[in-house]
């Protein structure tokens, strides 16, 4: 048996073939950008998505030495998005994305019309601009689009619909809409009604293995595949992530390091943050829900100064060049300090008017001061949650880091500096796709459950300890906390 996984990211789709044994049989990926129209906005065209899984499914399938055993299709997709399509399936808006943050009247207008606090305590979430209501109510208050759509999808749910022709959502990307009753795993029909947003726009939530149908009979005589795959639900990026790097084991922190920083853990209950800074959310598993701080641009900043600021003559540097020349900086960037909140704050606050800042700059600074602070403002925002998570009551011994930023042995040792934990790094990066596939072979019946076909997959490449930095970085941490809430009054 083969399984494969998809993962429509943020920056790119990535898919991956599984055998029953958990050994990577084909990679692929490709790219599509984000475009910012305006200031705080963030947009994608939906039909990339379809493109990219194209694809990378014909070049995926045609490395398999037997089609034949390819028994089911996975999906894991960025969260937070909205695509409205109508009756026939076309999108009528561009994708509204996780990092956008236009929608800050319509969070105002939730907080007046329920309240921040009913907000988390019902749906484990915070009310801020990046999650999906407030895009839903930014579409009904800006354009006439609500009244041609018939269906509100995130970028899972669009893509499953795309594959299958059915419409489902799964309990972790249904979690972070707002909408949602997290502990009882059902939409929320008050808030529902408060903004009269029918329920019927809404596709019906599964658990991630649920069965949506096989694949679309054209999508797979364009593959060449004589007996369609089943494809589950999926979930949301994070989600599969979580359980392509096997940390739903208790002590086992969980960072996906790509475009956003995810920082989270896994949970037989669903506990609520009293912070606020970590969030409340479904999980892959049916028995544990996924305690996150749904990622902070992290990534993302990274690549947005080796794009604008990162060039000599017409050459444009590399990241491995950029972090190459960072590891000559000595720790804390000598005096530079930089917070990760180009596209608002989600730590060490949730603040959607915060934008970043670059603090300490003198004539001696150079570009590669400048790298290595945005790698050690990663590393600080990731304090914050881990804190948060430690007064919930959690104990860890260690961080497991998976991602594109998990390649960089730099950044895994600032990590494990600034936490004082063991960061863990696995064979295979990229464990989203590893994740989607391993929800999908467990709908097809391949393991008896999550938590083992996990188990089966997972190989740690490195462990990097603390080292004697950490000294260092115990001073700096509360500077980076001092300059963010010293400069908060000038963000309204």
């Amino acid at each position: 048996m083969e399984f494969i996984g998809i993962d429509v990211g943020s920056q790119g789709t990535k898919l991956v073939l599984l055998s029953h044994s958990g050994k990577i049989l084909a990679e692929e990926n490709s790219s599509y950008p984000i475009e910012y129209p305006q200031l705080g906005w963030a947009e994608q065209d939906p039909k990339h998505w379809e493109t990219a899984t194209l694809n990378g499914l014909k070049s995926i399938i045609s490395q398999s030495k037997n089609p034949d055993k390819i028994v089911s299709i996975g999906i894991a997709a960025q969260v937070d998005g909205i695509i409205p399509i109508d009756r026939r399936g076309s999108p009528l808006h561009k994708a509204i994305v996780w990092m956008d943050r236009r929608a800050t009247e319509e969070e105002k207008l939730i907080g007046k019309a329920i309240g921040e606090e009913e907000i988390f305590a019902t749906t484990g979430c915070n009310l801020d601009a990046s999650h999906v209501l407030p895009k839903i109510l930014w579409l009904k208050n800006h354009t006439a689009i609500l009244k041609k759509t018939y269906k509100l999808l995130v970028p899972a749910s669009y893509i499953l619909f795309f594959l299958t022709g059915k419409f489902g959502l799964d309990y972790a990307n249904a979690s972070s809409t707002l909408m949602y009753k997290v502990k009882e795993k059902v939409w929320d029909d008050d808030i529902l009604r408060e903004f009269a947003i029918s329920r019927s726009l809404l596709p019906e939530i599964f658990p991630s293995t649920h069965i949506m149908g096989n694949l679309r009979k054209e999508i797979a005589v364009f593959l060449g595949l004589s007996n369609p795959p089943l494809v589950a639900v999926g979930s949301g990026d994070e989600h599969a992530a979580c359980v392509g790097a096997g940390a739903i084991d208790k002590g086992v922190a969980f960072n996906m390091a790509g475009t956003g920083e995810v920082v989270g853990a896994s949970s037989s209950l669903p506990l609520f943050d009293k912070s606020r800074l970590v969030e409340t959310h479904g999980h892959p598993s049916s028995e544990h829900w996924f305690l996150e701080n749904p990622g902070f641009v992290s990534g993302g900043n990274l690549r947005w100064f080796r794009d604008n600021l990162s060039t000599i003559g017409e050459r444009r540097l590399s990241y491995n060049d950029l972090i190459k020349d960072a590891e000559l900086i000595p720790p804390g960037s000598e005096g530079l300090i930089f917070l990760p909140t180009l596209m608002g704050a989600m730590v060490p606050e949730c603040n959607s008017q915060a934008r970043g800042n670059l603090y300490g700059l003198s004539l001696s600074s150079t570009r590669a001061h400048i790298t290595r602070a945005i790698l050690e403002g990663s590393a600080y925002g990731m304090k914050d949650v881990m804190e948060a998570l430690k007064n919930m009551g959690l104990t860890f011994s260690k961080i497991r880091v998976s991602g594109g930023g998990s390649r960089s042995r730099l950044w895994n040792q600032i990590k494990a500096d600034v936490l004082n934990l063991p960061v863990e790094t696995l064979s295979t990066p990229e464990t989203t796709s590893l994740g989607a596939a391993l929800i999908g072979a467990t709908s097809y019946g391949a393991y008896p459950n999550l938590k083992i076909a996990s188990e089966c997959s997972i190989k740690i490449k490195d462990v990097v300890t603390p080292g004697d930095q950490r000294t260092e970085y115990e001073h700096i941490y509360p500077r980076y906390r001092d300059l963010y809430f010293s400069i908060k009054p000038l963000f309204k």
